[in-house]
Formats: C-alpha cells, structure tokens, sequence
C-alpha cells in the first residue's frame, strides 16, 4: 500500500517542485542546474514508462527527447530546453481539451459535471459546458504563445517568473472564475460543478490515468 501510495503521489510532487525549483534556480543564476534537473526527471519519467504496459511506451519520445536535448544543452553551456515543457504541456493541453469539442464528443467540463451529475444534463448546461471548454483551448493556447513569446525576446529571469509562477496564479483565478460562473449559472439546474467534483477528478487521475473518463466520448455521444 504504502510504495503504491508513493507511486500515485511522487509524480504530482515533482509537478510542483520542479517549477519551484527551478524558479530559484535561475534567479540565482544556475540555470544549468535547472536543465540538469529537468534531464534527471526526464530519465525518470522514462525509466517509469518502460516499466509501465505498451500502452504507456505510446509516450517515451517525449522524454526521450528532453533528456537529450537537455545533454546537449549541458555540454554546450545553453538553457534551450528549460523552455520546452511549459510550451510543450500547455500545446498539448490545448490539444487533449480541443479533441473533446470534436461532433459527437463530450466536451471536457461537460465530463466533470457528469462525475457527480450522471444524470441527463440540460441541453443549455451542455451548451454552456462547451463555451467553457472553448474558454479553456483558448487558455492554454494563449500561455503557450506568452510562453514562447518571453523565451524569444524576454530575459530568462522574466520567463520564468510567468512560466514557473504567476502560470500557476492564472490557473487558480481561472478555476476559481470558472467555479463561481458555474455555481451560479448552473444553480437552477442542480448541476453546479462543486469542489468535490474537482477532488474527485484529481483522485480519479491519479489512482487510473487510463479511467475511461480520460477518453469518454471518444467516440458518438451516448
């Protein structure tokens, strides 16, 4: 129990730590030490995925190529790559987000109202839901630009502030407006999401990544 309890939890808190980290790292002017780092999480991450089914090997270039990319930087005295996972997750946030608005799927928040609300949902809270979503795409899109943006033609010291903290700041503002609208906007529908359907999420993903609800609607909508 307990190594399985450490399995679901260690990754989340690298999540955290390493942007923290790193942050720390840079304005204290050793970058190179951030990349070293994120070239050890990176091995790690990998490491973990070979261990894991065929179903999880889909997702080894990834890390694969960071790692690499993160040697290279090492030996040629560059920070290139501390650039790329705030690009990179965000891009494919806004993809994983965007597949659910496709016809016939369920949009993404219109899932999370199903966690507690298996009922069937009203056709303007289902309408609503996908706006939602949209506002999301349209989120995580823009912090991949801004990101990329302020690695071009901002100092690291700059970027880092926007991809390692204030990121985080935006994410919560945005939970938290989108939480309020919803609780008041869906309130005469009974089908307000509420901070347990988040929790519930959270757990969710980390005790069965592969839950269907990663994947619900992948096909026609039931």
């Amino acid at each position: 129990m307990l190594r399985t309890g450490l399995r679901e939890t260690l990754p989340v808190a690298a999540l955290i730590a390493y942007p923290l980290i790193a942050h720390l790292l840079i304005l204290l002017e050793m970058p190179g030490v951030a990349v070293a780092g994120l070239v050890a999480v990176s091995v790690w991450w990998l490491l973990a995925s070979l261990r894991q089914g065929p179903q999880d090997r889909l997702g080894l270039g990834v890390p694969a190529i960071v790692g690499l990319w993160g040697v290279i930087n090492l030996l040629t005295d560059s920070v290139h790559v501390i650039f790329v996972p705030s690009i990179m997750i965000n891009l494919s946030l806004a993809a994983f987000v965007a597949t659910s608005l496709r016809t016939g799927n369920v949009p993404f928040l219109e899932r999370f109202l199903r966690i507690t609300h298996p009922q069937e949902l009203p056709g303007a809270v289902r309408r609503e839901a996908r706006v939602l979503t949209g506002v999301w795409v349209g989120f995580f899109a823009a912090m991949a630009a801004l990101s990329l943006a302020l690695a071009v033609f901002a100092p690291l010291w700059l970027w880092s502030w926007f991809a390692n903290i204030f990121y985080f700041v935006f994410i919560a503002a945005l939970i938290i407006g989108m939480h309020t609208y919803q609780h008041f906007r869906f309130r005469r529908h009974d089908a307000a999401m509420s901070w347990d359907t988040v929790k519930g999420f959270f757990r969710l993903s980390l005790r069965d990544p592969a839950h269907p609800f990663f994947g619900y609607g992948a096909g026609a909508r039931k």
